[in-house]
């Protein structure tokens, strides 16, 4: 200002920096998946920019069809997040299809121009009925194996505790080696209790799959769900006390004292042996029925796309793309019809001690689904595909829904009879197995009450809980041929 300079000014500098792209990133799921049986799924995007985002926008193509575009209505800013329930239902997807998409945002840089970015590429997987049947079936099938080796190894247990209580009352002595020996059977005890309510728990999220992916019929899940209430009250508390109790005597009982104990050990063991092969088959005549029932949807399931890759044909250009997806599509109804038939075998037999006539039914299908050669004629028409010959194709197409619709028909009317027959009886059993069970409950309070007013002498309070399993009126009192004890 005064003409006075500055030795050592302050330099300033301004650095230009390039707007870079912005970026952006599919945070749900975030992944390859399977598409649910409703087809509609949320997709969460999150992108961000300098300048700011202004557009963004789903880019989805079917296998290797065309892209499209589904613009996403998400708030400007720099940072920015968007949810997006997407439905595909009008896509018109067949088993197997693949919608491959991702995510593309543009900032808002008015000087150059906007810049755009994409995230990573997913895709969503329609996968066939058959498959999600069958990751069903194998979740019942481990509940089944796993209480099936429950039940062996409880009438071991049973009886080696039987055995331990005569040489007891034998020789008057419980040796050193018996004595870790009922200990170990004590901590089995212990981990076949724990392991029930395991099972108990992987079956009520087998009900609730069923429910969410709308694989059975309200009916079955209903019937699962009580079987599941039945299998989390196996484990009765009076078993739970006894076998805590023995565990904490075993070193104070004399050998007469603990011959009595296992003796009502060994009762309390006896009815939870019992409930545990009842609850085992209530659920096998469960599955059977579900086992059923899915092949019953599948059947109507084949003849439906049989429909629709025939309608296709009809509609499709000259282009071999066109030709050549409707050639997979066949090849994979091939390979879910052969499933059907083995399926269909394998449930023929395991039905027949159920329902002779049906299950002599079921293998009648599977014998005519073998001489109709459904599978056979698929595969020349997947060959007929391929070498463009439409009107063949056409031919063979048209035989094979006529035929798919009988067999659709004839599982429909098996599980009609199936049902009718033990429906009513399966019902009841369910209903005598919750009104007992809720019986018991109560008189155990009740004998609760009597005993804290006046403690009775130990035998009596012995047997008078003994009779609340064993008597006239004890839990479960009645079953049909199909859910008895094996």
């Amino acid at each position: 200002m005064a003409g006075i300079g500055n030795r050592e000014p302050i330099r300033y500098a301004v650095q230009v920096l390039a707007d870079g792209p912005p970026s952006v990133a599919i945070t749900d799921p975030g992944r390859d998946a399977d598409l649910p049986e409703n087809q509609r799924v949320t997709v969460a995007v999150e992108a961000s920019d300098d300048f700011g985002i202004s557009e963004m926008s789903l880019v989805f193509r079917v296998n290797d069809g065309p892209e499209r575009a589904v613009p996403l209505e998400a708030e400007t800013g720099r940072e920015v997040r968007q949810a997006h329930l997407w439905d595909l239902t009008d896509l018109d997807l067949l088993p197997e299809d693949r919608v491959y998409y991702r995510a593309e945002v543009a900032d808002n840089d008015a000087v150059t121009g906007p810049k755009r970015a994409s995230s990573a590429e997913y895709a969503f997987r329609f996968p066939s009925l058959y498959e999600l049947y069958d990751e069903v079936s194998q979740a019942q099938e481990e509940h089944l194996e796993a209480l099936e080796e429950l039940a062996r190894d409880e009438d071991e247990a049973r009886q080696y505790v039987e055995q331990l209580r005569r040489e007891v009352l034998r020789s008057e002595a419980l040796t050193w080696e018996q004595k870790k020996e009922l200990e170990a059977t004590l901590e089995a005890e212990e981990e076949r209790v724990s392991s029930l309510d395991d099972v108990a728990e992987q079956v009520a999220d087998t009900v609730e799959k069923l429910r969410q992916q709308g694989l059975s019929s309200t009916e079955l899940v209903q019937k699962l769900e009580e079987i599941r209430q039945l299998m989390a009250a196996v484990t009765s508390p009076e078993l739970q006390e006894a076998l805590a109790e023995l565990e904490s005597q075993l070193e104070e009982l004399s050998p007469e004292d603990i011959a009595a104990a296992l003796e009502e050990f060994g009762r309390k063991q006896g009815a939870f042996q019992e409930r545990l092969d009842r609850t085992l088959a209530l659920l096998r005549q469960v599955h059977a029925e579900q086992r059923l029932e899915a092949a019953v949807r599948q059947a109507a399931d084949l003849r439906d796309r049989q429909s629709r890759i025939g309608e296709a044909l009809r509609r499709a250009g000259d282009r071999p793309g066109d030709l050549a997806r409707l050639e997979d599509q066949e090849g994979s109804l091939e390979r879910d019809t052969r499933r059907l038939q083995s399926e269909l075998g394998d449930l023929a037999r395991d039905l027949a001690p159920l329902s002779q006539p049906v299950g002599e039914g079921l293998e009648e299908v599977a014998g005519h689904m073998e001489q109709n050669r459904l599978s056979g004629r698929m595969a020349e028409m997947r060959q007929a595909l391929r070498a463009r010959q439409r009107q063949a194709a056409r031919r063979t197409g048209a035989g094979l829904e006529e035929d798919l619709g009988r067999l659709a028909a004839d599982l429909d009317r098996l599980q009609g009879e199936f049902t009718a027959g033990q429906k009513a009886e399966l019902a009841a059993a369910l209903r005598r197995a919750m009104a007992d069970l809720l019986h018991l409950s109560h008189r155990q309070e009740d004998l609760a009450r009597r005993t804290a007013a006046r403690p009775p002498e130990p035998a009596a309070l012995a047997a008078e809980q003994y009779a609340l399993y064993k008597g006239p009126d004890r839990w479960w009192p009645t079953w049909p041929a199909w859910a008895s004890a094996p």
